[in-house]
């Protein structure tokens, strides 16, 4: 079937599949590396899009708590006088 029957015996034919081995591996590990620095670069950039609209939500539940209070505050201090 071809599954290793065959080796090479020669210095060259070792020399070459040796060559072959280190360029196949060098094919898929380059490629391998520069999708996964894309994916880290978007992922960190949706990471930081994800925190920022936290802060957002959070400031604006503090702003919306902070008008109600000063609401409560005006019709209690309206109703005193």
């Amino acid at each position: 079937v071809g599954y290793g029957g065959v080796n090479p015996s020669t210095i060259l034919g070792k020399t070459f599949g040796m060559v072959v081995v280190v360029v196949g591996v060098l094919v898929i590990a380059l490629p391998v590396t520069v999708i996964g620095s894309n994916f880290s670069v978007g992922f960190n950039k949706q990471e930081a899009e994800r925190e920022n609209a936290e802060k957002r939500e959070l400031v604006d539940e503090r702003r919306r708590l902070a008008e109600e209070a000063a609401a409560m505050r005006d019709s209690v201090s309206g109703s005193e006088t």
